[in-house]
């Protein structure tokens, strides 16, 4: 019976060092540890809960267009699990819409861009176009935002009145 236990306390320990520090700072080396453990063949309702402390981590701080991106990478780690699968999902839409709350770092406008596409019926593409372009008018660099409601102006017809504007 000691033996039994013995042995099980060591799995669960080895199990548990298999799980990488939450709360490790954000880097590189860390995203790589955190992205191939939410990939790994761990349980998958531990896996979820750790993708969702990851992009809890970026929301924290508010880097929502981080999360966003960190959680897309993470989608198809469950798309064996229809629920885990829609809770992601669900989470990512979430970070999206509060990303749309903040000024784009010129480094996050792809996921920007990638949200107009995705919601392009939707009038929330306007406010992330919106977003983009404020970012060139802020820094007085009116040609760059103009460029921006243009390149979008052919995906947003149903807008056509509000780009004008």
């Amino acid at each position: 019976m000691n033996y039994l236990f013995i042995f099980f306390f060591f799995i669960s320990i080895s199990f548990s060092q298999n799980k990488p520090n939450i709360q490790a700072e954000i880097n590189e080396s860390n995203l790589t540890l955190w992205y191939d453990f939410v990939y790994s063949d761990a349980a998958s309702n531990v896996r979820l809960r750790f993708a969702l402390d990851v992009l809890g981590k970026y929301a924290a701080k508010s880097e929502y267009p981080k999360s966003v991106k960190v959680g897309l990478s993470y989608v198809d780690a469950f798309k064996d699990d229809k629920d885990q699968y829609d809770l992601l999902l669900n989470v990512i839409r979430n970070y999206s819409k509060l990303m749309l709350s903040i000024n784009p770092k010129q480094e996050d406008f792809d996921i920007y861009k990638k949200f107009v596409e995705d919601n392009i019926s939707n009038y929330q593409s306007i406010t992330a176009i919106k977003k983009i372009a404020s970012y060139y008018v802020n820094q007085r660099k009116w040609d760059s935002a103009i460029s921006i409601w243009k390149e979008y102006k052919e995906l947003v017809p149903k807008f056509n009145d509000e780009v004008k504007k």
